[in-house]
């Protein structure tokens, strides 16, 4: 009977985080489902833009082949956020350019989700008054490179464990890829950036393997004098599930404000619609950015789920240690490679 309870006390932990991450049941549900919230604060509040607009140490988790695109050599990376049902998810990363060799960014990034007080449950379903926390963590090493003046790639490794009322679970590998490529013949240049994150080894407890929440992620960026346009499709695999947003910036000096849409499909269908009310406002994001000195501070907010109220993200950038080649563009110019504006436009406003 112990052993019949241990188990069904982790499956129902493990449900209710991937149900407080995930959103409504699907097809095939993933585990560790906190690798996918990215850090990005400013990602978020443009249409879960992940691919195309986290730079430098933001891209830990992202797209790693934009790892080195940071305006200093040195950036250090925080985030926090408040997700459904209580749980607490933070994030540090940290990104260098090693000056010469091959790579242009190396990062290295700890993510961690803790959740306290679900509510224990014995083989019969009935609730036995005692309660229950779980907890996630991953460790990611990452670098990028250019290797022509307009394409760039990045590769990150990732060992990941969970741990649900005292019972862990294997030691999972996985790994995130990603290229970036701006077409520079065009009146303004337009980057497409690409990368498929969370692929490898499944986590397991027990008898019980869940896959990888492994998503491929596709976006576009453009720049418009003062303001970037965005747009982002992230698919799913497990769960066959699309995301399609838009995003808008218009930096002020210091100050920069965000604001983007993200439509979500279930099973692949953009053509389902949920006819809850709130439901068209629930794709709604935005946020604010101000740097001061060598921090940046970014804030975003979503109505992600109408039932549930916003969701929050905050985040803190630190940068030192001189500029980089890829900060030296300038409103006129491009920097040494075409996909240096990028670095203008998301980090030096």
């Amino acid at each position: 009977m112990a052993s019949n309870t241990s188990t069904f006390r982790m499956l129902l932990g493990s449900t209710l985080v991937s149900a407080c991450l995930s959103g409504p049941a699907s097809a095939t549900p993933s585990g560790a489902s906190y690798l996918q919230v990215a850090p990005s604060a400013r990602a978020y509040a443009l249409g879960r833009s992940y691919g195309i607009t986290a730079l430098g140490a933001q891209s830990m988790g992202a797209n790693p082949a934009n790892l080195g695109l940071m305006p200093t050599r040195f950036e250090v990376f925080s985030s926090f956020a408040t997700l459904l049902d209580g749980s607490q998810y933070g994030h540090i990363a940290m990104a260098f350019d090693p000056e010469g060799g091959r790579f242009d960014g190396i990062g290295l990034s700890v993510t961690r989700l803790q959740t306290s007080g679900l509510e224990e449950a014995d083989t019969n379903g009935s609730l036995t008054g005692r309660s229950f926390g779980s907890g996630d963590m991953a460790v990611a090493l990452g670098g990028s490179a250019a290797v022509t003046p307009s394409l760039r790639t990045g590769l990150a490794v990732k060992a990941l464990q969970s741990e649900i009322a005292g019972y862990r679970s294997n030691l999972a590998l996985a790994g995130d890829a990603g290229i970036t490529y701006t077409f520079a013949g065009w009146s303004r240049p337009v980057s497409l950036g690409a990368s498929l994150t969370n692929f490898g080894q499944g986590v397991r407890f027990i008898e019980q393997t869940d896959p990888l929440p492994t998503t491929a992620n596709v976006g576009v960026a453009m720049p418009f004098d003062r303001a970037v346009f965005v747009m982002e499709a992230n698919h799913l695999l497990p769960e066959r599930q699309t995301q399609a947003g838009l995003g808008f910036e218009y930096n002020l000096g210091a100050i920069a404000f965000r604001t983007g849409y993200m439509a979500a499909s279930q099973s692949g269908d953009l053509a389902r619609k949920d006819e809850k009310a709130g439901a068209l406002l629930g794709g709604i994001s935005g946020g604010v950015g101000i740097k001061f000195g060598v921090a940046r501070l970014d804030y975003a907010m979503s109505q992600q789920a109408a039932d549930y109220g916003p969701t929050q993200r905050v985040a803190l950038s630190i940068q030192w240690g001189g500029r980089t080649p890829r900060g030296g563009a300038s409103s006129r110019g491009w920097g040494n490679s075409p996909s240096d504006w990028l670095v203008r436009s998301f980090d030096n406003y």
